[in-house]
C-alpha cells in the first residue's frame, strides 16, 4: 500500500525480474537488468580424450590468506607448504607430519575457516579424508565409503567429496582441548559427539562419472561426463539430507570439454578446459564460464556459456587453485625470476570490454496477479539508466 491506500507491486530483484531469455542478464554489481554481454569468445576446441588425460595428470595447489602455497609431495603421501623458504613438510601442533594414513592423497582443498581437506585412498579397500586446520594446527581423519577423487570445503566448514559415482558429505572436528577419561567418574557415552565423519553418500545418476566438485553459499555442483564426450553439471542444495534432489544441467554443445569446476561469482561457474593441442601461441586462451538456466525452447535445464571473456595469461596445469579468500585462481606458468618451475597462482577476472547485444524483448517468469477479480491496473513506472543514442 502507498500513502493513498493503493496496492502496488515492486519489481527490483533478481527473482522478481527472472526470465528465460539470453538477451538480458541480471548484473549483480549494478543490481539491475541489462542487455547481455556479447563478446567473441576464444575457447579451445573440445577434446574429451586429451581432457581426461590432462585431468588424470593434473596436480592440486592451494594458497592461504598469507599467500603461502601448499601442494602435495612428489609421492602424494604428504603435504608441503612454502612460506618463502621453499616447500617444507607440513606439521601439526605436535610436530606430526600431515600424511595419508594409507595410499596417497587425491586432492588438496582449502576453505571454511582455514581447513585443508585431503581425501586419500590406497586404490583398493581403504579410503578416507584427512582434515587439517591451518590456524589451530590439529588434524583428524575419517573413513569414506568410496574412493575419492576431488573435495571442496564449504562456508560451514563441511567437506564435499566425490568419487567416480558418488557424492559424499563429511562434517565434524576434534574436541577443542585434549580430554582423558577416568574410570573413577561418570564419562559421556561419546567423548566427542561431533567428530569428523561421513554424513551420507549419495549416488550420482547412472551413466555419469564425476570429475570435479565445488560449492557456493546455497548449492553444491558436480561436473560429470558420460564417457562419450558429453558433460553435465549436477546441482543440489547444501542440505545434510542424503536424498536431496540432484538437478541435471546438460552442457550446451558449444561448451568445450572441461576438467575442473569453480564458482566464478553469483550464478556463474568457471569450467576450466585444457589448452588446445597445437596452440603454441595460446590464442584460444579464454576460460569457459557457465550459467545454469532453463532452455526456453525445450524447458529443460541447461548449462550454457556466458558471452563474456575470462582470459588466461597462461596455463601450466589445467586445475584451479584452492584459495582461502575465495578468489578464483588458476595455475599459470611460473615466473622464472621468482619460483622457478613451480606453477604460479594467477587471479581469473572478466575482461572489462563493453560489447552488448543491441536489443532484447523478453517475458518475465513471474505472473503479475493482483489476486482480486476486476482489478483496474493504473500505471507502471520504469526506473532505468538509458545511454545516449538508445
Amino acid at each position: 500500500m502507498d500513502v493513498n491506500n493503493t496496492p502496488y507491486f515492486l519489481l527490483r530483484g533478481r527473482n522478481e525480474l527472472r526470465h528465460g531469455s539470453r538477451r538480458l542478464a541480471w548484473t549483480t554489481d549494478r543490481e539491475a537488468l541489462t542487455l547481455a554481454k556479447n563478446q567473441s569468445l576464444r575457447l579451445p576446441a573440445s577434446d574429451p580424450a586429451a581432457g581426461l588425460l590432462a585431468w588424470k595428470n593434473s596436480t592440486p595447489l592451494a594458497i592461504d590468506r598469507f599467500n603461502q602455497l601448499g601442494r602435495l609431495s612428489g609421492a602424494g603421501t604428504a603435504v608441503e607448504f612454502n612460506s618463502g623458504l621453499g616447500f617444507l613438510p607440513l606439521q601439526d601442533g605436535e610436530l606430526k607430519p600431515v600424511a595419508a594414513l594409507a595410499g596417497t592423497f587425491r586432492d588438496l582443498a582449502l576453505g571454511g575457516d582455514g581447513r585443508l581437506a585431503l581425501p586419500w585412498s590406497d586404490g583398493a579397500n581403504q579410503h578416507g579424508l584427512k582434515v587439517f586446520h591451518l590456524a589451530r594446527r590439529w588434524q583428524t581423519d575419517c573413513a569414506l565409503p568410496a574412493e575419492p577423487r576431488r573435495a571442496s570445503v564449504d562456508v560451514d566448514n563441511r567437506v564435499w567429496c566425490v568419487s567416480a559415482t558418488r557424492l559424499m558429505l563429511c562434517a565434524g572436528e576434534p574436541l577443542p582441548l585434549p580430554y582423558t577419561a577416568e574410570p573413577s567418574r561418570f564419562e559421556p557415552v561419546s567423548l566427542n559427539p561431533h567428530e569428523l565423519g561421513c554424513v551420507f553418500g549419495q549416488a550420482l545418476p547412472a551413466g555419469l562419472e564425476a570429475l570435479a566438485v565445488c560449492a557456493d553459499g546455497e548449492r553444491v555442483y558436480v561436473l560429470c561426463h558420460d564417457g562419450a564426450g558429453r558433460q553435465t553439471v549436477l546441482a543440489r542444495s547444501r542440505s545434510e539430507r542424503g536424498d536431496a534432489r540432484l538437478v541435471r544441467y546438460d552442457c550446451a554443445p558449444d561448451v568445450p570439454f572441461a576438467v575442473d569446476l569453480a564458482v566464478a561469482g553469483p550464478g556463474r561457474l568457471a569450467a576450466l578446459a585444457p589448452k588446445q593441442t597445437g596452440d603454441a601461441k595460446f590464442a584460444r586462451r579464454d576460460c569457459p564460464v557457465l550459467e545454469l538456466a532453463l532452455d526456453t525452447a525445450t524447458g529443460q535445464p541447461v548449462a550454457r556459456l556466458v558471452r563474456e571473456r575470462y582470459p588466461l595469461l597462461s596455463l601450466q596445469v589445467p586445475r584451479f587453485v584452492s584459495s582461502a579468500d575465495g578468489q578464483l585462481r588458476y595455475q599459470a606458468d611460473a615466473d622464472p625470476d621468482f619460483s622457478g618451475i613451480d606453477p604460479r597462482p594467477r587471479e581469473l577476472h572478466a575482461l572489462r570490454r563493453p560489447e552488448y547485444l543491441c536489443d532484447a524483448d523478453v517475458l518475465l517468469d513471474h505472473v503479475q496477479d493482483s489476486g482480486q477479480p476486476g482489478t483496474l491496473w493504473h500505471r507502471m513506472y520504469l526506473d532505468a539508466c538509458i545511454p545516449v543514442g538508445c
